[in-house]
């Protein structure tokens, strides 16, 4: 059972823990207890997004910085410790023709109310669909997630005679701070962003060749 019941405790209070394999709460929601609780008892505390998350909280809208979503699904995901992201759907275009004026278009990227994007990552191409800018940032963010498992995999395996300063940044890259500090609070600098994250891969390599001082 994978439910979005907005419910902070999940289910701790009511009880429904023990029967909820995989609980889901929209992203501004994070308790690193309850989810720390979660894994100990081999379940899952997973995020998701709907329309009533809105700025600073990252969302899938059009007109919002592209940048949140490779933050959230990268080291944002990864600090809180969530096991999985739920999004309800990525082809919402009712009533929506084919999008095949150019770059230029009139299409109206209006998909629910006045959201625009709104469950829509794709575009109705003519000759299929048309991946979004968005779609190639949640992409992003998920390498940037799995750069950080590397790191930590890198860190658990450092050799004792690696440089001692070397572990204290690892760690220090590892947990994000410098880019992430909670759900509403983050770089919006792509140049900080990717200074992180280069040297995130930079200190993952010199781990895996054995941490040797330079």
């Amino acid at each position: 059972m994978l439910p979005t019941a907005i419910d902070d405790q999940m289910g701790r209070q009511s009880g429904l823990d023990e029967y909820i394999d995989w609980w889901v709460r929209d992203v501004p929601w994070y308790d690193p207890q309850i989810i720390a609780e979660r894994h100990a008892q081999g379940r899952e505390a997973w995020w998701y997004l709907h329309a009533g998350n809105v700025n600073p909280t990252p969302n899938m809208f059009v007109g919002y910085d592209p940048g949140q979503l490779r933050t959230l699904l990268g080291p944002m995901a990864h600090q809180a410790g969530v096991d999985g992201f739920l999004y309800y759907r990525v082809d919402r275009w009712y009533g929506h023709p084919i999008l095949d004026d150019g770059p230029l278009s009139t299409w109206d990227p209006r998909t629910w109310n006045t959201y625009a994007g709104d469950g829509s990552l794709l575009y109705p191409g003519p000759d299929g669909p048309i991946p979004s800018i968005r779609l190639e940032n949640v992409r992003d963010g998920l390498e940037d997630y799995n750069l950080l498992e590397s790191l930590r995999e890198a860190i658990d395996g450092a050799p004792t005679g690696a440089d001692p300063a070397l572990p204290a940044k690892a760690r220090g890259l590892a947990g994000a701070k410098v880019v992430v500090t909670d759900t509403y609070e983050y770089v919006w600098a792509p140049a900080a962003y990717r200074d992180w994250r280069t040297d995130a891969i930079k200190v993952t390599t010199r781990l895996r060749a054995g941490g040797a001082q330079r």
